[in-house]
């Protein structure tokens, strides 16, 4: 069974709602339009640096091109601060009597166990890299 290509579909979509081509955001995030096209049909595998150059191009978090999901324009406000729920599934896992709620610590590890294995692993990588100060190579 072939695993589904989350981050290279996520990069084709904004990419193409941002009104880009492929060559155009390789020359604004300094990769190769191979690079790209490689990435958009899952034939090679992303970096941290990759991500981030590419994410920023597309102004948008890093962590939206690894999510599988309907994108929502849900804001959360939760004791006078605003959180985004970027995704409806999720967001509507936390609306309780109308209201929306941020996950608690349980309902976020619920989220993550929900995640591909190997989308599971490189956010892993990610953290492990943000925290330590290491860049992917």
């Amino acid at each position: 069974m072939k695993s589904k290509n989350i981050v290279g579909e996520n990069i084709r979509k904004f990419r193409l709602s941002a009104g880009l081509t492929q060559e155009a955001l390789a020359n604004r995030s300094g990769l190769s339009q191979g690079y790209i096209n490689q990435l958009e049909n899952g034939k090679r595998n992303f970096t941290q640096k990759s991500l981030e150059r590419i994410a920023g191009e597309l102004q948008m978090d890093m962590y939206r091109l690894l999510m599988d999901g309907e994108v929502a324009d849900v804001t959360l406000l939760v004791d006078e601060s605003v959180f985004f729920c970027e995704f409806k599934k999720d967001c509507d896992l936390y609306t309780n009597e109308g209201k929306h709620t941020i996950p608690t610590l349980e309902g976020f590890i619920t989220l993550l166990e929900k995640l591909p294995k190997e989308i599971l692993g490189r956010y892993y990588k990610l953290l492990v890299f943000e925290k330590h100060g290491v860049e992917e190579g």
